[in-house]
């Protein structure tokens, strides 16, 4: 609980948003807002920049939580997996450049319902050496075979969600049990645990996977901070009309794909949502559009969202990643990109290395 109060001071000081605006702004290299780049200084961007890519192999979830647009979009009834073409082709184009960001199995989809997982794992780890490997799950298939499976074929990171029975509230009783029972199940050794009315989240480890950072979470959702409206299909615990102002800095550091390949400007948008299917930025083609190509592609949202101004849909609704849009908040992000708009080359992956940008996301 002590833990829980500090981070909660330290967010709400004045100070905190701008430590964040920071990195967005030193992003503001010129070249990352235009269309048609040449593929060699693409290839020098992403390297530079992009922090995360995150994807799913295969199209099923078996829950329909309600605060997840899967709550109203079939992915239970059938699974679809990505065809091997495009998946042998992300890794094939992340290899040629040595990728070493994180690579996530992640968006609305249950990552251990694919049964190859830890063989994809196997082949990202030898064409990636240097990336940090993670797995988003909520543990409803995960056992101690496959988790050491994962371990061992070059997994870095895993994180569970351990869901309890909301309609009767949340208590931190329930979440602790909930958190320790995934954990003996797995037969992992808990370690560090907060404890709060936001979340209970225990680092935890198995001693024979020592390697394998894994975290278990239960979290209340009905906190208004734990909860984002997936770019406006769902709601929550929010502020009636709400609507965005701040600068958003995903399309700058994430590339984010489909089982299918189409390429979304950010997790929290979805290719199967009706509302979001005009969104989708590319799709993925083996030989004609890779993964290189989809981040220049995304430049078209990153003018759309570099700066302070009420956006259209589907950012205009988002909640994630919000900034104060207040005089200081302005002034901040316009010196500091403006300093990273016209300086010359290196300065701004300097700086941007300098304010913690680039670093292994999902990684203690």
């Amino acid at each position: 609980m002590a833990a829980e109060r500090i981070i909660r001071l330290i967010k709400r000081t004045p100070l905190f948003p701008h430590l964040a605006l920071f990195g967005n702004a030193v992003r503001l290299r010129p070249e990352l807002l235009e269309l048609n780049l040449s593929r060699e200084r693409t290839v020098e961007l992403f390297k530079q920049y992009v922090e995360v890519v995150e994807l799913e192999t295969v199209r099923f979830c078996n829950r329909r939580c309600s605060w997840c647009p899967n709550s109203f979009i079939d992915r239970i009834s059938t699974k679809k997996f990505m065809p091997d073409g495009i998946w042998q082709d992300i890794v094939s184009k992340l290899s040629s450049i040595d990728y070493a960001g994180t690579f996530v199995w992640s968006r609305y989809s249950e990552a251990t319902a694919d049964p190859s997982l830890s063989q994809k794992i196997r082949q990202v780890r030898g064409a990636m050496p240097r990336a940090w490997i993670a797995v988003i799950s909520n543990g409803d298939y995960l056992t101690e075979k496959l988790l050491l499976e994962m371990a061992e074929s070059g997994l870095n990171r895993l994180c569970l969600d351990a869901y309890i029975d909301y309609e009767g509230g949340y208590s931190v009783e329930k979440a602790t049990n909930a958190v320790a029972t995934m954990a003996q199940r797995l037969k992992c050794v808990l370690g560090i645990t907060r404890e709060g009315m936001s979340a209970v989240e225990a680092r935890c480890f198995h001693p024979r996977a020592p390697s394998v950072w894994i975290t278990i979470a239960s979290i209340n959702l009905s906190v208004a901070e734990n909860f984002y409206n997936r770019s406006g299909l769902v709601k929550g615990p929010f502020p009636e009309g709400f609507v965005r102002t701040s600068p958003c800095s995903r399309p700058f550091r994430n590339v984010t794909i489909d089982w299918d390949g189409c390429v979304m400007p950010c997790c929290d948008t979805m290719s199967d949502a009706p509302q979001h299917r005009g969104y989708v930025v590319t799709k993925l083609k083996e030989g004609e559009v890779d993964v290189i190509d989809a981040y220049r592609m995304l430049a078209a949202w990153r003018r759309k969202l570099c700066g302070f101004q009420v956006g259209n849909a589907p950012c205009r609704n988002c909640n994630i990643s919000c900034y104060p849009s207040s005089a200081l908040s302005r002034g901040v992000y316009g010196m500091l990109g403006g300093v990273a708009m016209h300086s010359p080359r290196f300065v701004s992956p300097l700086l941007y290395r300098i304010s913690g940008g680039h670093r292994q996301r999902y990684r203690p």
